[in-house]
């Protein structure tokens, strides 16, 4: 969450984000976009603040539209990234946000660890672990297949290099989801994913609840048996997962 305040708010934060923000009207109220400034302070709010996801039951499919009542949420807009992700809600602690949901809505709260899961299993990252400041790059992190980054809207930090690694096409590694076959233990973000027979560097983990998470994959290796090591050395196999929402394979630029 980013709060700004003073004259000029819109184009200050124009020059701060690979979107552009004057996508944002009455009918669009919420855009995915990353900032890619390394300077940027990242402050803990969660003692002010809590979020939530509300994503639609297998009876829904994929769409769900909440009413909320008035006061009890501050922000509450569907997740810009996948229609299946359902809503995102921020909240004051302390806010009452299952009372403002209109009571004709059937809920079921799940731990966060499911959620999790969930995103982890289709392939969205959240946070600073699953993208590192400073170590992670917009299209790498696939924002383009959510509309994330604005290739006409001018200058803002970062773009010269995010517009021409789009536009020559070499995208040699993708952030896609990873499947272990057992539940992994002490393994640090960070580590080299390697290929099971040659043992070539496929790419970098970066986190994983129960048996999936997420791994910077080199897309010549994708379709590979994966292993990656623990701290105690122990190597476990691991398969990575193109996910449905990427564009069909021939549309992704695969360069050894």
């Amino acid at each position: 969450m980013v709060r700004l305040q003073g004259a000029d708010l819109f184009p200050f934060l124009q020059g701060l984000v690979t979107n552009d923000v004057f996508l944002l009207s009455e009918e669009r109220e919420s855009i995915y976009t990353m900032m890619l400034n390394s300077q940027v302070d990242i402050t803990e709010v969660s003692d002010e603040y809590r979020t939530f996801a509300a994503l639609p039951s297998e009876e829904l499919g994929k769409r769900l539209w909440l009413p909320f009542k008035q006061g009890e949420v501050t922000l509450a807009h569907p997740d810009p990234r996948l229609e299946q992700f359902g809503w995102r809600i921020v909240a004051r602690d302390g806010s009452e946000v299952l009372a403002a949901i209109d009571p004709g809505c059937e809920i079921e709260t799940r731990e966060e660890r499911e959620y999790h899961i969930q995103r982890y299993k289709v392939g969205l990252p959240e946070g600073t672990v699953d993208l590192p400041p400073g170590n992670c790059l917009p299209l790498e992190s696939n924002l383009v297949f959510h509309d994330g980054v604005s290739f006409t809207k001018g200058c803002y930090i970062g773009q010269e290099l995010t517009a021409r690694s789009y536009h020559t096409g070499v995208i040699r590694k993708r952030l896609a989801p990873i499947e272990f076959e057992s539940v992994p233990e002490n393994i640090q973000s960070g580590v080299t994913i390697e290929t099971e027979d040659t043992k070539k560097n496929a790419g970098k983990y970066r986190n994983s609840v129960d048996r999936f998470g997420l791994g910077l994959i080199r897309l010549a290796e994708m379709k590979k048996r994966l292993v990656i090591p623990s701290s105690d050395e122990h190597l476990y196999s691991v398969k990575a997962h193109i996910p449905s929402w990427w564009p069909q394979e021939g549309e992704i630029t695969v360069q050894q």
